[in-house]
């Protein structure tokens, strides 16, 4: 991350034209490309090399990401296999030049979450909703970056516990697949108390609790945007029947999963 990010009270939005997650490749289809818009470029596994015009080069891990002003070139190159997402949008700061280069968000839930999201709404957006909520989440990680550039002891007191980042990771990844927490301890060899006391402690929330919010935010996102059934919206969501999905559904928001869906859209 730069050393320091100018202090703005409130950056402006930006406006994203693509957002795209590319699998895991073994080379970058152009060693250099210089685009009218910003460009971000990061790293989910792997690492690649890069190289930005008025910035230090350098080398890009998982969890962190380069941004490159408009009409300067990026130069990369894969040190490994790697599977990237990359971003073209327009913005205006006060200081574009001092946000080139690499950043490094310390905050990884937060990055972790900004990104799912986005992949979910990755490519073009048609719908209008779509594309503001987009612009939002990326103006979110530039002003994490921001913030934790002017305060670099925020996250020094409290610093994340990164197995259970991974861990809520492994939830969110694995929504249909319904395993059994105690399985999930199992997996990342430590106790169903730990893995209760340690997740509270870094979410403020049990992993069933936190699970469930996944479901409900996954479950509101199908309902509105898809014609799917009550039936295959459960299913994908992990619960064992469109019953018991309703019953929880109704519970969290007052009303069923058909009436939810039909006051969003009225």
């Amino acid at each position: 991350m730069p050393p320091s990010l100018p202090s703005q009270r409130r950056l402006p939005l930006p406006c994203v034209r693509w957002f795209n997650f590319a699998g895991s490749r073994e080379r970058f289809t152009h060693a250099v490309e210089t685009s009218r818009e910003w460009t971000l470029l990061g790293a989910e596994s792997g690492k690649f090399q890069f190289a930005v015009h008025g910035a230090k080069p350098g080398i890009c891990l998982p969890g962190e990401f380069v941004l490159c002003p408009p009409g300067k070139p990026l130069r990369r190159a894969m040190l490994e296999k790697t599977a990237f997402y990359n971003s073209f949008f327009s913005w205006k700061p006060a200081e574009p030049a001092q946000w080139a280069g690499k950043h490094s968000p310390r905050d990884t839930a937060r990055l972790d979450s900004t990104l799912a999201w986005l992949r979910a709404l990755q490519g073009e957006a048609a719908h209008p909703g779509v594309a503001t909520w987009r612009d939002h989440l990326l103006s979110d990680l530039l002003n994490l970056c921001a913030f934790e550039s002017q305060n670099p002891a925020a996250l020094e007191a409290n610093p994340p516990d990164r197995l259970m980042l991974k861990i809520a990771h492994h939830l969110q990844a694995g929504l249909r697949a319904n395993e059994p927490l105690g399985a999930v301890a199992l997996h990342f060899r430590i106790s169903p108390f730990q893995l209760s006391r340690r997740f509270h402690a870094m979410f403020g929330v049990s992993p069933a609790a936190y699970r469930t919010r996944l479901r409900m935010k996954r479950a509101r996102h199908l309902l509105i945007g898809t014609t799917w059934s009550v039936e295959r919206i459960a299913a994908e969501c992990g619960f064992e029947n469109a019953f018991y999905f309703s019953r929880v559904f109704s519970r969290e928001h007052t009303q069923p999963p058909s009436a939810y869906r039909k006051n969003a859209n009225f």
